[in-house]
């Protein structure tokens, strides 16, 4: 009985220090992959914003090239005879495809803030 009850508090007591060391590497082991995840996800993030901020450039640069070009399309004197012809034509004789350019402001006096422009 005496040795019975020695072997059962001795298997206790290093069953105890074992899950107790189980835990301590099984934190350790998460600890590490959870660094090295926020590392690959910082790494990702700043790939990202890489490839993103050109597109965006690119965007507000093309946004800026087109308002300017509308402006001066609008501006045009070439461009009065198709307005005054879009102006004038009956609203249901328009096409569903017709697309509204509209320029930030006008550059002349007299000149449409609107260009509409219709596929044909």
């Amino acid at each position: 009985r005496r040795f019975r009850d020695a072997f059962a508090s001795l298997s206790a007591d290093a069953l105890r220090a074992n899950n107790q060391s189980f835990l301590d590497l099984a934190r350790e082991a998460l600890g590490r992959h959870q660094e090295k995840a926020v590392g690959d996800l910082e790494a990702r993030k700043t790939a990202i914003e890489g490839l993103v901020t050109p597109l965006a450039e690119a965007v507000k640069r093309v946004d800026s090239t087109l308002e300017s070009t509308v402006l001066q399309v609008a501006a045009h004197p070439f461009t009065r005879p198709i307005r005054d012809g879009l102006s004038m034509q009956d609203p249901m004789e328009r096409s569903e495809t017709t697309f509204e350019l509209t320029t930030a402001a006008a550059s002349q006096p007299g000149t449409p803030t609107s260009l509409r422009v219709e596929l044909v």
